[in-house]
């Protein structure tokens, strides 16, 4: 049974409520209001242009051509493109705050690793979601307000997977051996570089590159001599090398 340290339910908790805060009160299976859906439809056009010409190449006429509506009617929402460009931002850094949610349900742990990856590598596989991530992490070099609101959006990813992986460890799950700060920063490395090279490479595809996540997690969380079962991590016995005959 995976019990939540106070430190994890508390940040979820206070996720759950900025969540909650940004889609303006509305909770699970409230329909959303006329509002929220223009809003939501802006920012997708946003992102379309975005991802097309660029952040600072993208005018406030391209997108309110993709929106299409007028100018008056966009500024109703977002006053300028920095706010636009927080918006998304922001949405990305809760669509975290989920898949960390998630971290902490049922099943094997490799399984809920990869999981929440591969929610990850099927986003950026929709046409444009590279390019717009590397037109975010281009931004945050040149605007410092972007530039500290993205870090943060990263660094809340990190400490929520280290919290939780710390939790693992206390219960004997992960061996507390391991060097968790050189496997988070391996980790989302591994992740940044994978899809962004899916975007051109063919030979890259969810359904291959599944397999080989798991491979990689497997072996950065492959129990020693700790007394870990095999199954808490999503090993099969004859994986561990536990059954395996003497030289």
């Amino acid at each position: 049974m995976n019990v939540r340290s106070p430190k994890l339910t508390r940040s979820l908790a206070a996720a759950a409520e900025a969540l909650r805060h940004a889609l303006g009160g509305c909770t699970a299976g409230q329909a959303e209001t006329p509002h929220d859906q223009r809003r939501r439809q802006i920012l997708a056009a946003a992102r379309a242009c975005f991802a097309r010409s660029g952040f600072h190449g993208a005018s406030m006429q391209e997108i309110c051509s993709a929106a299409q509506m007028s100018p008056g009617g966009l500024y109703r929402y977002f006053r300028s493109k920095d706010e636009m460009i927080d918006a998304i931002v922001e949405e990305q850094r809760l669509r975290n705050v989920r898949l960390l949610g998630e971290l902490s349900g049922p099943g094997p742990l490799t399984d809920r690793l990869v999981s929440i990856a591969m929610v990850f590598v099927r986003e950026m596989s929709e046409l444009g979601s590279v390019a717009l991530m590397t037109e975010v992490y281009a931004e945050s070099f040149r605007n410092s307000a972007l530039g500290e609101k993205f870090l943060s959006n990263e660094n809340e990813v990190r400490n929520g997977i280290r919290t939780f992986m710390e939790q693992q460890m206390a219960e004997g799950r992960i061996a507390p051996t391991h060097d968790l700060e050189a496997v988070l920063s391996f980790m989302c490395g591994m992740m940044d570089g994978v899809v962004m090279r899916m975007a051109f490479d063919g030979a890259l595809s969810p359904e291959r590159i599944e397999p080989l996540l798991r491979e990689v997690v497997v072996t950065l969380l492959r129990p020693d001599d700790t007394g870990l079962r095999p199954d808490d991590i999503g090993l099969k016995p004859d994986e561990t090398g536990a059954g395996a005959p003497a030289d």
